[in-house]
């Protein structure tokens, strides 16, 4: 596989080396896309460019987009109240402990960061949302996860990955989005 590749606002990322691609899914009654990159020597840590398939009714893009429009900044309880839809799983405190939540600037562009543990299964996840269009409706995500013994062996491989990261210019709401 070439290491290099794009999808939806990521002009081009290279993925680590020794690292291959699992299988892309593609949801049936929602049109979501996750593709899924993985270590050959272990079938745990993902790095994984997930779509929802969806967007985010108006109000809740809005909020999105305007707490993205802040200086970068640690999130308020407030401010990760309002972004439940936008972190789905991320804000139920029995399934997932947040460990930061955060916006950053990423390569030049600014991305709502989660980073925590789900409970249930003991998997670290280091989390980036991105506002694809500018409306805050269309929510590309990023994620690196492994269970907590293994994530920090690969993480400075997904890091050093994301930090590849090159970004298309921010497409018109219409458009297509992956």
């Amino acid at each position: 596989m070439n290491p290099n590749f794009s999808i939806g606002q990521i002009d081009s990322i290279t993925i680590p080396p020794a690292w291959v691609e699992v299988h892309e899914e593609k949801g049936r009654d929602v049109p979501f896309t996750m593709r899924r990159f993985q270590p050959l020597d272990d079938e745990n840590p993902i790095l994984a460019f997930f779509y929802r398939g969806r967007r985010l009714d108006k109000e809740s893009g809005e909020r999105f987009r305007q707490i993205l429009a802040l200086p970068a900044h640690v999130l308020s309880k407030q401010e990760f109240d309002d972004l439940s839809p936008v972190l789905r799983d991320k804000n139920d405190p029995e399934e997932f402990q947040v460990v930061i939540a955060k916006t950053e600037d990423f390569n030049g562009k600014r991305v709502l960061i989660i980073e925590g543990r789900y409970l249930g299964i003991s998997e670290d996840n280091r989390h980036m949302f991105i506002d694809s269009d500018g409306t805050g409706t269309a929510v590309q995500e990023i994620f690196y996860q492994a269970h907590r013994r293994v994530f920090p062996l690969y993480y400075k491989a997904a890091a050093t990955a994301m930090k590849t990261i090159n970004w298309k210019q921010a497409l018109p709401p219409t458009a297509n989005i992956l």
